[in-house]
């Protein structure tokens, strides 16, 4: 038997190359959607304003502005839950619907909902895309965790859950990207088709302090910043391709034939759809970009989401429509959706989620908010697949602020890109080193020129930030080099004056 227990995912992982492999030549059928309302309760059928009167006798108590959602897949009592988690930007909280897990026909029975703030001394300011590393499988209160964009905030806000018959417990633990981040809409994971957490990332996209600077940044999970990029340049080439002015959302899917993360931002501004790869120790890299005007003459992208295949759905809201692409946007579907008034069809899609734990395809729709909008539930047909790629990665080893053990090190090392990049006059430098070392930083011109030493001493294990100050210097390209007894790393950056 314990012989059989190890064959057992390594047939798992063949099957699931192979099912990868005939998804790149063989073209998967149309996705359809069936208006199930998986989360109705009673004979409501929307989540629109006439529900929340129903519920509660006050329209505002449960939602003003849906943006994004979560599935996680708990227990209460020993019973199989289902907590979906939906970030509100109208009332600046987090609402959490708790219902027991869908029987044979699909529809779950809601138990309670429960209402999250954060922190008493800063409160959520425009709460926007929200995230999970346990995705598509069950959610462990004691490593797992739920980030959440805080756009108001400027920071990443990561929650432990603790689930329970009213609704369950959000808890703050720590914040990430602080002094980095200028309104982060949307976050996503990235484990690179592994569950090891030290080979995991952040992925975020930023609108920037000002109009036309957004940015996508990648933070590794104890929340250090990798690099920050603007510019999309053409693969192997300094020619710039694209710029992110206001990204909306950004999503990663594990591309388990070459072992790396595709990664995809939408941009609202020429509404481009970037489809980009990467692995943990590389920056990301331009693959693709799709027009989403060669779809609809009207498009303004939202967001993001996969099915088990890797088909791509992306919600349109100023045509009331989702639109659908093969896996690696390898071709185009028929988009689903109809703007108008009719019961059933989906009005201003915001955001789309996809969750496939209950051996079934569900779609949660969310949509800007109006009295005949708000939340709603689909079910794709052949969306789910018994052999699942692996998103997420295992939460064991995510720090815990609350603990005693509140001091983390981290697991590689890693020299961060430099920021800003271009800079003007100083920039700051982050790098993390596994364990006690001798650390040298230096800075080159193009010419291959050191032109200063802005950190030589050693270090205990830890996650470090140095100031570069670049005032008596002239404009152009440097180069840091980070240097310990066993590792070094080179990267770029740009001096503007």
């Amino acid at each position: 038997m314990k012989n059989l227990m190890k064959i057992i995912p390594a047939i798992s992982l063949i099957i699931l190359t192979i099912h990868s492999v005939a998804f790149a030549w063989e073209r998967l059928p149309q996705p359809e959607f069936a208006q199930l309302n998986f989360m109705r309760t009673v004979d409501v059928e929307e989540f629109n304003i006439d529900y929340a009167l129903w519920w509660t006798d006050s329209a505002a108590c449960l939602f003003v502005g849906p943006f994004d959602a979560v599935f996680l897949h708990v227990e209460v009592d020993g019973e199989p839950m289902d907590a979906i988690i939906i970030s509100d930007i109208g009332m600046n909280r987090l609402t959490t619907w708790l219902y027991k897990a869908p029987g044979l026909t699909g529809i779950r029975e809601l138990q309670a909902i429960s209402a999250y703030y954060c922190e008493d001394n800063i409160r959520f300011n425009l709460p926007s895309g929200l995230a999970t590393n346990a995705i598509n499988r069950q959610f462990d209160p004691e490593n797992d965790v739920v980030w959440v964009a805080d756009r108001g905030n400027n920071r990443i806000v990561e929650l432990r859950f603790t689930p329970d018959s009213e609704g369950g417990k959000l808890q703050f633990n720590r914040t990430i990207g602080e002094g980095y981040l200028d309104k982060p809409i949307d976050i996503a994971v990235s484990a690179y088709g592994d569950a090891d957490i030290l080979t995991a990332d952040l992925y975020v996209v930023d609108l920037g302090f000002s109009e036309g600077e957004g940015e996508l940044l990648r933070f590794d999970v104890h929340g250090n910043l990798e690099g920050s990029w603007h510019n999309v340049y053409y693969p192997g080439s300094p020619l710039v391709i694209g710029e992110l002015h206001k990204p909306v959302s950004v999503n990663c899917y594990p591309d388990t034939i070459e072992g790396r993360t595709l990664i995809y931002v939408t941009e609202a501004e020429d509404d481009p759809l970037y489809q980009l790869s990467s692995t943990t120790e590389e920056e990301p890299e331009f693959r693709d970009v799709y027009d989403l005007k060669k779809a609809t003459y009207y498009p303004r992208p939202g967001g993001i989401a996969f099915d088990d295949y890797g088909r791509v759905y992306v919600a349109n809201p100023d045509v009331g429509i989702i639109q659908m692409f093969g896996p690696n946007m390898a071709y185009v579907y028929d988009s689903f959706g109809e703007q108008g008034e009719d019961p059933g069809h989906i009005y201003i899609p915001s955001n789309i989620i996809i969750d496939t734990y209950n051996e079934i395809c569900e779609a949660l729709i969310v949509e800007y908010y109006y009295r005949q909008s708000g939340l709603q539930t689909y079910f794709i047909d052949g969306g789910w697949s018994a052999i699942k790629p692996p998103l997420g990665f295992s939460g064991a080893g995510l720090p815990k602020f609350g603990s005693e053990s509140s001091a983390h090190l981290p697991g590689r090392y890693v020299l961060g890109n430099a920021y800003p990049n271009p800079f003007n006059a100083q920039c700051i430098i982050s790098f993390s080193i596994p364990k006690e070392s001798r650390v040298k930083i230096d800075i080159f011109n193009i010419l291959g020129q050191k032109v200063s030493t802005i950190l030589d001493e050693e270090k205990e294990a830890g996650e470090y930030s140095v100031r570069f100050d670049a005032s008596g210097l002239s404009s152009g390209v440097y180069f840091y080099r980070l240097v310990t007894n066993d590792y070094i790393r080179t990267k770029s950056m740009t001096l503007i004056k």
